[in-house]
């Protein structure tokens, strides 16, 4: 599988929390979805057009979310799970459009969300990747070339509604989304480049010990819930002046080991989602700003 395709199947599941996604493309001589890229799964899978739940998607171009599978009357996926000793137990599909004509020529599928079902949230998530899947690939030549495009990552990065920030694998910040540079109250550049015990300190320490926690426990996942993450200054950055006056956030935090892409400069994603009572405050403030 290419690498960088690879690394988007797994920022699909990263970013909902789920097992596996998949694209599935159409051939329209025989009329199948086809897997030109499974996460996990090293054989194509195919599915007629009008089948399953990737087919349903596909045929009435909606984004259909089953969280309960085997309750489904068009579920196709029981023996397929059976094959690969698998059990789906929710599932989200969004179908990809070509931008010239509006119908789909593929379905982006995700499974298995890991703490519940999927919702709304991750609809909104699955939709945007799904347009930047089709913008990227109306883009390019070939399919080939499609994932061989360097602003891949800065683009998804910048779809998310999620605070996303990429460390390199020496806990150096290589990427923050506006999301994430509006709940910290700074530009980009003032934390691009930097390690993370350089910008998360003083009160936002907790952060930093988390992050090298996760890198000496060498694990997959650490999980800040309910936690709190100050807003910092210009000023803080450069000098960690006390005079600035923090806005306190109430979020949960997930840092995600991404080792096996290290050699691409991706070592862990960093996650931010405000927690409920906080969003419409912070909508708000970026109405305002």
């Amino acid at each position: 599988m290419n690498p960088t395709v690879n690394y988007l199947c797994q920022t699909v599941s990263q970013l909902l929390n789920s097992e596996r996604t998949s694209i599935f493309l159409y051939d329209a001589e025989s009329d199948m979805l086809r897997t030109k890229y499974a996460q996990d799964v090293d054989e194509e899978i195919e599915v007629r057009a009008e089948e399953g739940i990737v087919g349903r998607s596909f045929k009435s171009n909606e984004v259909l979310v089953i969280n309960e599978p085997y309750q489904c009357e068009f579920f196709g996926g029981i023996n397929l799970d059976k094959k690969h000793k698998f059990r789906t137990k929710n599932v989200i599909a969004v179908p990809v459009l070509n931008r010239k004509t509006n119908q789909p020529f593929g379905v982006l599928q995700s499974l298995n969300k890991k703490n519940g079902v999927f919702g709304k949230a991750d609809e909104h998530k699955m939709v945007y990747l799904a347009n930047l899947l089709s913008i990227i690939m109306f883009s390019a030549e070939n399919l080939e070339n499609v994932f061989l495009i360097n602003d891949l990552t800065e683009i998804m990065i910048q779809c998310i509604g999620d605070s996303i920030i990429l460390i390199d694998a020496e806990g150096r910040i290589t990427k923050i989304n506006q999301s994430a540079s509006k709940l910290l109250g700074v530009e980009s550049t003032h934390v691009v480049g930097k390690l993370v015990s350089e910008i998360f300190v003083d009160q936002n320490s907790h952060i930093s010990d988390t992050f090298y926690q996760l890198i000496s426990s060498k694990q997959k996942k650490l999980c800040l819930e309910n936690t709190r993450m100050f807003s910092i200054s210009d000023e803080t950055v450069a000098a960690h002046k006390a005079e600035f006056q923090p806005r306190r956030w109430g979020v949960t935090i997930q840092f995600l080991n991404l080792d096996d892409l290290a050699k691409k400069g991706f070592g862990f994603l960093m996650v931010v989602a405000p927690l409920r009572s906080e969003k419409k405050t912070l909508k708000a403030s970026n109405t305002t700003s």
